[in-house]
This record gives structure tokens, sequence and C-alpha cells, in this order.
């Protein structure tokens, strides 16, 4: 599966709730994602466990911020990443992007549309392949409709087509048309049988009669 490491600061609660809720939506769309306050077990060194998951990593998500961009740690990480070409930054608000990032075609989330989800998943699905859904986890983002979307481009969710309606017997018509002709058939004859003996009737009553 794609491992998606986040780059971000904590420097405000903007970035720090962004960053929580592309890792509940990451991590419910089947990603492998990796970010400090979760990930870093306790007691552990900062450096070392952050150097092993950028080296695990396939992906580096950059959450670019007026707060980011001037943040040392956060930019050496991108630098790191953009060296191993596995840099994606996502735009969260206007601000001077660093010269050495700014040929990176970033995912603008500045209005956090489903087209920037959409694009955000079509880019990390292209790196790697993805594990099944996992269950929610809360505070995960409300992407009903990119779900859906996504879900169009992975080829799930269709509607069967209704089954065809079968049609009759091919005798069906014909065996009706031939009762048909033999009724009519029949009621010709009885009629013409019924006034043979009508005619041979009256015939027989005049005959006796003038006897």
């Amino acid at each position: 599966m794609t491992k998606v490491f986040i780059s971000y600061t904590r420097r405000n609660d903007y970035d720090k709730q962004f960053a929580e809720s592309v890792r509940s939506w990451l991590i419910n769309d089947g990603f492998d994602v990796w970010m400090d306050v979760h990930d870093i077990p306790s007691g552990a060194h900062w450096d070392t466990e952050i150097d092993n998951a950028l080296k695990d990593s396939d992906v580096v998500l950059g959450l670019v911020s007026p707060e980011s961009v001037g943040s040392d740690n956060v930019k050496n990480e991108w630098a790191w990443a953009l060296q191993r070409d596995k840099l994606q930054l996502a735009l969260l608000a206007d601000c001077d992007i660093p010269h050495r990032f700014v040929r990176i075609d970033y995912i603008d989330f500045r209005k956090q549309n489903q087209d920037s989800w959409r694009r955000l998943h079509d880019t990390l699905t292209t790196v790697g392949p993805r594990s099944a859904p996992r269950p929610s986890q809360g505070n995960s983002v409300p992407l009903q409709g990119l779900i859906q979307g996504v879900s169009s481009l992975f080829g799930g969710g269709s509607s069967k087509p209704p089954a065809p309606i079968k049609s009759g017997s091919p005798w069906t018509s014909t065996r009706l048309i031939f009762i048909f002709l033999a009724l009519c058939s029949c009621s010709c004859i009885g009629v013409a049988v019924l006034n043979a003996i009508g005619e041979q009737m009256i015939y027989d009553c005049i005959y006796w009669g003038a006897c």
C-alpha cells in the first residue's frame, strides 16, 4: 500500500486540525499514513523516528501554510523528499512558497472542495497500490461526494441493468390463429348443417300438410 508521510507544523491549530483530518481521510481510503503525534512511540528519539519514517514513505505530503514555510524542520523534510522525487504539496493558505518548491504542482486546499480531495486521491493512488478501506475512525472529512467520484474512478458501485423481459413461445401467436380459424370453420359448418336440417324440416311439414 502507499505509505504517506504527513509533513506539517504544529505552530497553529488550523494546521494541526487539517493534518488530523487528512490523516483520518487517507486511512479510511486505504493508505498507510505516518504522522508524528500518532506514530512516534513514547520515549523514542524524534529525529531518528522521523528519519526512518521519511525513508519508508512513498510520498511526503507537505501541508503548506505561512507557519509551515517558516519552520526549518518542515522545510528540511520537504527538501529531503524533493531530492528523492516523493514530495507532494497541499496549499492550505496563501503564503510565499520558498523558491526551491515553487515548481511543485501543489494541490489547492484553500477552499477544501471535492475536487481538491479527488485530486489528492488520484495523485496518491498513482504512487502505489492501496489496501481495502478501513472502518471509520471518527473525525474524518465528510466526503460522500468524493467517495462516490473516486469509486467511479475505481470502478465500484454501479447498478446492474434490468434483466431483459423474455418474450412468449414463438408458437403462441400461430396457435391462436389456428384455434381462431378452427372455431370459424366449425361455426360455418354448424350453421350450414342447421340450415340444411331446417330446410328439410320445412319441406317435410309442407309435404305432410298437403297430404
